[in-house]
């Protein structure tokens, strides 16, 4: 139940910011509270089927685990090189273009 009340605090969050007119809460863009809503609603959609259906095992427990494991590599992986100031102190100066600032991000991800 705890992720159903994520989805709906994310949404939530995004009706507040849509409706005040600013399409932004507390910095946070509308656009990246839907995004994240959707992926927790498909967490979650997962969790039920497993609790359903029974745990899966194989192939299928390995994706299953693998997609969440990646989401929040990738997660982490923005939150820390999205920051300019955080990236010079770790990389070279031709790295920190904004192309070559994204590879950081997209790439333990692919």
């Amino acid at each position: 139940m705890g992720g159903a009340t994520i989805v709906a605090v994310e949404l939530g969050l995004a009706a507040v910011a849509i409706s005040s007119g600013r399409w932004m809460f507390r910095g946070i863009p509308v656009p990246m509270l839907i995004f994240l809503a959707l992926v927790t609603l498909s967490a979650v959609i997962g969790d039920l089927r497993a609790l359903r259906h029974g745990a899966r095992g194989g192939a299928a427990r390995l994706r299953r685990h693998l997609w969440r494991m990646c989401f929040a590599l990738f997660i982490a992986a923005g939150s820390f090189f999205s920051i300019r100031a955080r990236v010079a102190r770790v990389l070279p100066e031709p790295l920190l273009s904004t192309p070559a600032g994204m590879l950081p991000i997209v790439l333990p991800s692919s």
